[in-house]
């Protein structure tokens, strides 16, 4: 969980984290259920006061836009426009929202259904003005606040688009949204295999203790700051700061820190929504210096009909350890894969889906066995069980295939690797901008090479809370 805090994309991370290169999180983004109220008495009388009638997505994406909070309004939203479009409730809430975080050509198609029923609604053919403007259109803008100054029977409609006017003739830019968000997270668990190592023995000898499967409770700690905002129209900068550190008391020589930092951006390229990223992270193993890594990413993604996205992902990465003992595991990393999912909840998180994943690591130091080429799948689903509340799961299968018998006893190295995980995330509980996640893992990796067959178990509950 410590190196795989959110570094990706959602749906980018889907499909690498069957690499071990990001892993994203999979289940709904929900609220949490209201308690019904309790007897008045100790006499179990029933209490007069009418059950709470939970909030629908949309309801609570308006909560969301009235609270400043036009990113987790558009994150409810977004998902259900394939089925609510034509609403003119809907779509002018959806155009708001997409307008308050920074994407105004978002909001076009659903203004353009709402005046098509609703000629005369000057509230959205001033926000299809401001979105036009904000897209860089501004000819049409212009000519959209004029039909409202010359026609509208509202003195404050027309007082509006004469300013708007006056706005675009002084060649003013509207202002950039801009979001930023901070988050705790603190875990604990069981690792059975912390150092994911054998527990056979090699060819009859005893091997280092520190090579042998140790298990041991584990705690964990880590913060993150992101950004967001939309440099130019269309397009949008996220970036990420994120620290983290995971202790195991009965293992303390893999205790380990990670700090990276990253950015992207991302935009709407005819029907794409696509994105590019850097990053680099440091890491300390036992309090000494272990790593350092950089990569490089492009994504891809297009819906493929209502629910349903087609995603697409490519990463260049390079990973240096420091110690000369490590020197072999140096490589140059080339990952890439692609995905079928679709959304329905509430958060527009994937609630099924399948991922294709390739690649091949290319050693950095001459003689080293461990060039290998990469090829798996992964299914993954989440099920909400109400606004609030859901269940989700995966399941994966890896193979790394080596080509560098010399260093494996004359054997060429051959791992597959079966990953399980099931897990529970309630949202919004026990608090406003807190979530806690249990989740059971299980790996089986199966190695022609003994020293590399092992398996794994984990259990853990993770608790996260977050700033805006």
């Amino acid at each position: 969980m410590l190196a795989s805090v959110s570094r990706c994309p959602p749906h980018v991370a889907l499909i690498l984290s069957l690499a071990a290169t990001c892993v994203g999180a999979i289940a709904p983004r929900q609220l949490p259920a209201q308690s019904l109220p309790r007897p008045a008495d100790g006499q179990g009388a029933q209490s007069t006061a009418a059950p709470v009638v939970e909030a629908s997505p949309v309801e609570l994406a308006s909560q969301r836009l009235a609270e400043g909070r036009p990113f987790d309004a558009w994150d409810l939203l977004s998902p259900l426009e394939p089925r609510l479009r034509g609403d003119p409730e809907f779509d002018y809430l959806l155009a708001l929202t997409a307008l308050e975080s920074g994407r105004p050509a978002a909001a076009l198609a659903p203004l353009r259904r709402v005046l098509a029923l609703e000629p005369r609604f000057d509230g959205a053919r001033l926000e299809l003005a401001r979105a036009l403007a904000a897209s860089g259109d501004v000819g049409a803008a212009r000519r959209e606040y004029e039909q409202i100054e010359q026609g509208s029977p509202s003195p404050t409609s027309r007082s509006a688009a004469r300013g708007a006017i006056a706005t675009l003739a002084s060649g003013r830019a509207p202002a950039t949204p801009r979001r930023h968000a901070a988050a705790l997270v603190a875990g604990a668990g069981y690792d059975s295999n912390a150092n994911a190592s054998t527990s056979d023995p090699v060819f009859g000898f005893a091997l280092d203790p520190r090579a042998v499967q140790q298990g041991s409770p584990f705690v964990e700690v880590g913060a993150s700051l992101r950004s967001e905002f939309a440099p130019v129209p269309r397009w949008g900068l996220v970036t990420l700061l994120r620290a983290g550190h995971r202790l195991h008391p009965e293992a303390s020589f893999v205790d380990q820190s990670v700090l990276d930092a990253s950015v992207g951006l991302n935009g709407r390229v005819a029907g794409w929504t696509t994105g590019i990223a850097a990053s680099v992270a440091t890491g300390w193993l036992d309090g000494e210096s272990h790593f350092r890594s950089a990569y490089l990413e492009a994504s891809a993604s297009r819906p493929l009909g209502p629910g349903w996205e087609l995603v697409g992902v490519g990463r260049v990465a390079q990973l240096d350890y420091l110690p000369d003992r490590f020197e072999l595991l140096d490589v140059r990393r080339y990952v890439w894969g692609g995905a079928l999912q679709r959304r329905a909840t509430a958060a527009g998180i994937p609630s099924f889906g399948v991922a294709v994943l390739g690649g091949r690591d290319d050693v950095r130091r001459a003689g080293s066995p461990f060039s290998n080429d990469r090829y798996g799948a992964r299914l993954f689903a989440a099920h909400a069980l109400d606004a609030r509340r859901a269940l989700f799961g995966e399941l994966a299968w890896l193979t790394s295939d080596f080509f560098g018998a010399r260093g494996f006893l004359g054997l060429d190295r051959l791992d597959r690797q079966t990953v399980a995980a099931v897990g529970f995330e309630a949202r919004e509980w026990p608090a406003r901008g807190w979530r806690i996640a249990p989740q059971l893992r299980y790996t089986d990796n199966r190695s022609n090479v003994t020293l590399f067959r092992f398996d794994r178990f984990e259990a853990s509950v993770f608790v996260r809370r977050e700033f805006d």
